[in-house]
């Protein structure tokens, strides 16, 4: 795929936000959801989470 942009033009690519397990449940409940699953890495520094609506 080829994508062409202007000179100068502004690419937004990520958006990285740092939330602890507490964090995640309550957003997720917030929102509609909630944590169902949750897998970490060894050092328990990431976390990929399982949400399900409710």
């Amino acid at each position: 795929m080829k994508v062409q942009f202007a000179a100068g033009e502004q690419i937004h690519t990520e958006n990285s936000y740092k939330y602890d397990l507490d964090d995640i449940t309550r957003l997720a409940s917030a929102t509609g959801f909630t944590r169902a699953r949750t897998w970490l890495d060894q050092r328990e520094q990431f976390s990929s989470n399982l949400l399900l609506a409710v």
